[in-house]
């Protein structure tokens, strides 16, 4: 994947996301080169924009290939129940995955899904979801505790 075409499926894969019927408190997208030094992160919560640049991973040795990898951070809040929680999170995996398929010719994933939940019951069920859509995609969920105040 080029630069071009991981910008262009972050735009989309954001889209994607904005007009999903998941409650997202936030989202944001990095893409990045795993051989360069620098990443490039699209961050939205709220009506709130805006971009950034980072250090990306040291230069790698050997292979440069082109190729760049696009990353989905997703905020869920789930006010119902726990299930619903779990198939927004596995909905969202599903739509930036196909998103990336219509954009890039890799035959590789190119997205990680992080879904962060408020409840650490829901790292199994939306897992499991994810295995049961057979969602060609790495999903990663990290449980983010809400603390009482």
């Amino acid at each position: 994947m080029t630069q071009s075409e991981a910008m262009l499926a972050a735009k989309e894969a954001l889209i994607a996301l904005l007009q999903s019927d998941a409650d997202l408190v936030g989202v944001q997208i990095a893409w990045s080169h795993p051989a360069g030094n620098m990443q490039r992160r699209a961050v939205i919560v709220g009506n709130s924009r805006r971009m950034r640049q980072e250090p990306g991973p040291p230069l790698g040795r050997g292979t440069r290939e082109a190729y760049w990898r696009l990353e989905v951070a997703a905020n869920v809040l789930h006010k119902g129940k726990a299930e619903d929680a779990a198939a927004q999170a596995v909905e969202l995996a599903a739509a930036v995955e196909r998103v990336v398929a219509a954009n890039t010719d890799l035959g590789i994933p190119a997205t990680i899904l992080y879904a962060h939940v408020t409840d650490a019951d829901l790292v199994e069920t939306i897992r499991d979801g994810a295995r049961e859509a057979e969602i060609p995609l790495d999903v990663t969920v990290r449980a983010r505790l809400r603390t009482g105040a």
